[in-house]
């Protein structure tokens, strides 16, 4: 999986990328889901991964960024890697599936041992 790349802009005194594979919380939900979809190929790939976005990434302060404008608008926003995925998600969706081999897929007695010490 560390071949795959997706990058996101995080804060910094310069402009840094984050790439979101990187993230242990993200890696280990698509090894999961990886698992759960080897066993039920129905569950719908496509909700599951924005789901696992969400949940790794949206409103989690270290991945946010705060935007205003340059024109001196009135309104900050935040904006965090789970937006800046969700945005151009069908093109992050189609990159995630031409790369889905690259996932490894834990086996259910990893996933129960995670769950238990985890």
């Amino acid at each position: 999986m560390d071949s795959l790349e997706w990058n996101v802009i995080l804060p910094s005194t310069r402009c840094t990328y984050f790439n979101v594979f990187n993230s242990v919380r993200f890696r280990e939900f698509l090894m999961d889901l990886k698992a759960r979809h080897k066993k039920d190929p129905t569950i719908d790939l496509k909700n599951e991964i924005i789901f696992g976005a969400m949940y790794s990434f949206c409103n989690k302060a270290e991945y946010e960024i705060m935007a205003k404008s340059f024109m001196g608008g009135v309104t900050d926003y935040k904006i965090d890697a789970y937006f800046q995925i969700y945005m151009n998600y069908d093109k992050f969706y189609d990159y995630l599936m031409q790369n889905w081999k690259k996932i490894p897929a834990k086996t259910y007695r990893q996933q129960q041992n995670r769950r238990k010490n985890g």
